[in-house]
């Protein structure tokens, strides 16, 4: 090769090599490093790879053109913007629940009913019957919970009522006062009793004896009727002869003077 030949070549490979430089140093991975030592080519899979090392250069994918910034974030070089990555969201429920159609067979997860085809909370006052049922305190009336027991309210389960009424017809009535119907078990409030289902004044002067044969102060019970003592002229009151305060009982005539 002559002068001449051999100039031209060596201005060439100068200048090949100074526009390798210059494209290096533009790549976003770019460092400072001895181009005659530091070189980088493209593996098969089109990671950047450093020749020396032979180790991929991070944070650069040569086939994608896309980065990884400092964050951790998939980048696009071309427009330094994030790329929108795809996250699993968890799924809701899709029926049963309340508010959300009924499942198959009509059927809802616990504490809801099928109405309508959508399930609803059910078991409280004013909520839709779970089935036939409702929690304590309230019965299924024309499929909602309504308030039992009290005085004119439908009877609780077992036919059952709160006290002072009971269960008439399926509804709750009041018992046990003067002229009411006798509660449970023949119960009257004091100072009655149950005469043939009815609640009766007992106990007073010309009443029934009242249950056991008990009357009011200053009086007996004779012949199942209460009759007054223990004033002057009656006779001393059965069974200790006691007479009214200020009075004696005179045991020879049993009389109270």
């Amino acid at each position: 090769m002559n002068l001449r030949a051999r100039s031209w070549s060596s201005l060439a490979a100068a200048l090949a090599a100074t526009a390798c430089a210059v494209v290096d140093d533009a790549r976003p991975d770019a460092r400072p490093r001895d181009a005659s030592s530091d070189v980088r080519t493209v593996s098969d899979s089109g990671v950047a790879m450093d020749v020396i090392t032979d180790a991929p250069t991070p944070g650069f994918d040569v086939a994608s053109d896309r980065g990884v910034s400092d964050s951790g974030v998939v980048a696009d070089v071309s427009t330094d913007s994030p790329t929108m990555m795809s996250m699993d969201v968890p799924a809701g429920p899709t029926c049963g629940a309340t508010d959300f159609p009924c499942c198959a067979g009509m059927s809802c997860s616990a504490g809801n009913a099928c109405i309508g085809g959508l399930c609803e909370r059910c078991g409280r006052l004013g909520q839709a019957c779970c089935g036939t049922a409702c929690d304590t305190g309230f019965v299924c009336n024309g499929s909602r919970c309504v308030a039992c027991g009290g005085v004119g309210q439908t009877c609780c389960a077992g036919n059952s009522c709160g006290a002072g009424s009971f269960c008439n017809a399926g509804t709750c009535a009041a018992c046990g006062g003067a002229s009411q119907p006798c509660c449970t078990g023949s119960m009257c409030g004091a100072g009655l009793m149950c005469d043939t289902g009815t609640c009766r004044a007992c106990g007073t002067t010309g009443a029934p004896c009242c249950a056991g044969s008990t009357c009011a102060t200053l009086n007996y019970c004779n012949g199942g009727v209460c009759r007054a003592c223990g004033n002057s002229g009656q006779i001393c009151c059965p069974p200790a002869r006691t007479c009214a305060p200020g009075r004696v009982c005179n045991i020879r005539v049993n009389a109270c003077l």
